[in-house]
């Protein structure tokens, strides 16, 4: 038998040392400032595929963008190397939410 223990947000912060719980509840509020930054950005395409670059949490914008978009393909990239398959028409994002992920870097 396995038991688990629900913890309250008091005990959370207690354990967290990496600050972990803020990250998560406040990701609503950085996905709409990624939202609004990207509505001032413009790239010359057409693009026939898109890879998103990014490990762990840098890694689920990727997965989003993903169900956003459906005219070209969106490969997720969670590795130190990109697919060879990657050319001139590809768009690539490397994303990171601390600047410091070291696959991306």
């Amino acid at each position: 038998m396995i038991r688990v223990t629900i913890m309250d947000e008091d005990r959370i912060r207690d354990i967290d040392e990496a600050n972990m719980l803020k990250d998560i509840t406040s990701m609503p509020d950085h996905i709409r400032e990624a939202a609004e930054i990207s509505k001032k950005v413009r790239l010359e395409g057409p693009f026939k595929s898109i890879f998103s670059v990014g490990m762990g949490g840098s890694g689920i914008a990727g997965e989003l963008l993903g169900d956003l978009v459906d005219r070209v393909p969106v490969f997720l990239c969670r590795d130190y190397e990109l697919p060879k398959f990657i050319n001139k028409d590809s768009l690539i994002i490397l994303n990171s939410y601390s600047g410091n992920t070291e696959e991306t870097l």
